[in-house]
């Protein structure tokens, strides 16, 4: 069961790599930033452009994991993986995800061997999101704003969730609902780009890596505000590292 926030301004694929590249670094020690966020993380393996880092606390219902990948191909592969571990698990499981994290939360005990499994099975990715989407406020808003343009919903009719599943269940099989999906997959998915992460994921290029902690750090806040009663303020280390990123990005001989 994917969970949406209200629009943002996507963070791409390249820019995101670039944070977790910086990060390695600061990690490492051969960049310093004032924020000490990464170097006090409690686990010693960083989170980067190669390597998915998953935090699970043993008394909580929520994993994270960090994946430095971008807005729209993580909010594919919090999609996917809410799918997946749903059939595989018997339990409900939420989601949600920015450019950098996604959030898993069930009832269930989630442990990396069904992450590792669900992202290294072989599916039709696009048969996955779309059979996601059914039934959800998303799907049903999309519909229903693209019923409006094609004229089948009145110009000043005020959307309520009934009357969105009615649209959408009434228009399944034609082009309104087609071009809703159309729309839900060109602004908050990348399946193209998602599925090169799962073929690389498959290879062992890039490593998915488990913590067992006892709270989750810092680096792992800004998804758990809806969650967790710890949580304070946003964590600025990405945004320190996004401002590091666009000076490297300004200098002409940037590689």
């Amino acid at each position: 069961m994917p969970y949406w926030e209200g629009s943002q301004i996507p963070v791409d694929y390249d820019t995101a790599q670039k944070v977790g590249l910086f990060r390695a670094k600061v990690k490492q020690g051969s960049l310093s930033m004032l924020n000490k966020i990464i170097p006090e993380l409690d686990f010693n393996i960083i989170p980067d452009d190669k390597t998915i880092v998953i935090e699970s606390v043993r008394t909580d219902r929520n994993v994270v994991i960090h994946a430095c990948f971008g807005t729209k191909i993580n909010s594919t592969l919090a999609t996917i993986l809410s799918s997946l571990l749903e059939s595989t698990l018997g339990y409900v499981v939420q989601s949600r995800s920015d450019a950098y994290r996604i959030v898993l939360e069930s009832s269930a005990r989630i442990s990396k061997k069904n992450i590792v499994e669900a992202l290294t099975e072989k599916f039709i990715l696009q048969d996955i999101v779309t059979a996601s989407l059914i039934g959800t406020h998303n799907v049903n808003w999309t519909t229903w704003c693209v019923a409006k343009k094609f004229g089948m919903v009145g110009r000043d009719a005020i959307y309520d969730r009934k009357s969105g599943r009615f649209i959408y269940e009434r228009y399944q099989n034609t082009p309104v609902v087609m071009e809703a999906l159309r729309e839900l997959f060109h602004n908050k998915f990348d399946l193209k780009s998602t599925e090169t992460i799962l073929n690389k994921i498959r290879n062992n290029e890039i490593q998915i890596e488990w913590a067992d902690v006892n709270k989750f750090s810092k680096l792992a806040e800004p998804l758990l505000d809806h969650t967790t009663k710890y949580y304070s303020s946003p964590a600025s280390v990405d945004k320190a590292i996004l401002d590091l990123v666009k000076n490297d990005y300004s200098k002409p001989n940037t590689v």
